[in-house]
């Protein structure tokens, strides 16, 4: 990974368009050899910057039909901000909302890992600059839930 980070500069196009290719389902055979997914949380440790360009990708496979997809993404998602130190990039931000919204998909298998990586976001360091935003988020869905249940 020192590689990656070191030339970060060079490699960045490359990446990007062999990631994009696979996530978009261009290149069915490179899909087939390599986890896509394990290939950006090793890039996001050393040279997060390079993913700004998969963003989209990742953001439609959270809204993704099939739940298999979407699952994925929310354990990659929810890996890559549970990370020790790791601060969320303007880049990020939108993956990071719509990260925060399946909170409330409509499979609880979805939300339960969602509230899982969540906590352990907060609980790795609560004084992180997403916690605000996490916890308005948490509120707003307890209270929607109540005023589901009232009316």
């Amino acid at each position: 990974m020192n590689v990656i980070e070191q030339c970060s500069k060079k490699l960045e196009a490359g990446i990007k368009q062999i990631l994009i290719s696979v996530m978009s389902g261009d290149n069915q055979l490179i899909k087939s050899e390599i986890d896509y997914h394990e290939v950006i949380y090793g890039i996001y440790h050393c040279a997060p910057q390079i993913l700004s360009g998969v963003v989209p990708y990742l953001t439609g496979e959270l809204l993704a039909d099939q739940l298999d997809t979407r699952l994925k993404a929310v354990r990659l998602v929810g890996s890559l901000f549970a990370l020790p130190g790791a601060n969320i990039c303007e880049a990020f931000q939108p993956i990071f909302l719509e990260f925060l919204k399946r909170l409330t998909d409509r499979v609880v298998d979805v939300r339960m890992f969602v509230f899982e990586h969540v906590k352990i976001c907060l609980l790795s360091d609560p004084s992180r600059p997403e916690a605000p935003q996490i916890i308005c988020e948490f509120l707003l869905i307890f209270l929607l839930k109540i005023y589901s249940y009232l009316c």
